[in-house]
């Protein structure tokens, strides 16, 4: 998709932090089972919390310990301290990511005060230099909940909007007239090079607004949404 300015999009986004906030506000009797603010919220960060603890860690078996531990904490409430005059949810989410895998250091060790200090300090050093890994997951995180997204909105208007910018994303180079032919056979019905591309223009504008959803979820102002769909180089995506 084209590098386009995102500027009049983000002038009509409104910050939304309801599904955090739900999160940690369950009032009804479900016990220890999660609300559905809470399943959406571990659906869309669990596979980046594993990945940065695996990649801190190094040991499958703690990665597994330690995702369990936080989305145990996160459904405890242990996160619910999270508000946006403080910042990017990331931000607040890879702060609670290094506390549990120091503590968790810190509890495994058996060396003397100094060696442990020493210890956490290398490992501090290691976690500092996964930032990049980490904003790699998230931008990839996004980026599928988008399709996922998109991939229902065509369920359910029977558009086929999923389904074309897919099968673009697939075949770069190829003409509209090459595409129309292929999907002709896909689609088991005729369409035409004007029909892909009007298809194409209406699902770009779908799956960015679907795109900055995910990503105004997560932080507190106009402001930070553009500065996070920048850092994330997801600007490409984001259709005028």
């Amino acid at each position: 998709m084209p590098n386009t300015p995102i500027e009049d999009h983000l002038s009509r986004i409104t910050t939304r932090w309801d599904e955090i906030f739900a999160a940690h506000n369950d009032e009804s009797d479900q016990g220890c089972l999660p609300n559905v603010a809470q399943q959406n919220v571990l659906r869309r960060y669990a596979d980046c919390v594993h990945r940065y603890i695996l990649a801190a860690t190094g040991d499958h078996h703690v990665a597994e310990d330690l995702t369990q531990d936080f989305a145990l904490r996160f459904l405890r409430g242990d996160y619910g301290r999270a508000r946006p005059e403080k910042g990017r949810f990331r931000d607040y989410l890879k702060t609670s990511l290094r506390n549990l895998i120091t503590d968790h250091f810190r509890a495994q060790s058996n060396k003397n005060l100094k060696e442990v200090y020493e210890h956490l300090e290398k490992n501090d050093q290691k976690i500092e230099s996964l930032e990049e890994q980490l904003m790699t997951d998230w931008r990839k995180q996004i980026l599928n909940l988008s399709w996922d997204n998109l991939k229902q909105f065509e369920a359910e208007r029977k558009n086929f909007f999923h389904t074309v910018l897919a099968f673009r994303a697939k075949h770069p180079k190829k003409t509209s007239d090459w595409l129309a032919a292929e999907l002709s056979k896909e689609l088991g019905q005729s369409v035409n090079a004007e029909w892909v591309r009007q298809k194409l223009h209406r699902a770009r504008k779908k799956f960015g607004s679907l795109l900055i959803e995910q990503v105004r979820s997560t932080v507190v102002s106009e402001d930070e949404l553009e500065q996070e769909i920048a850092e994330l180089r997801l600007q490409q995506y984001i259709a005028v």
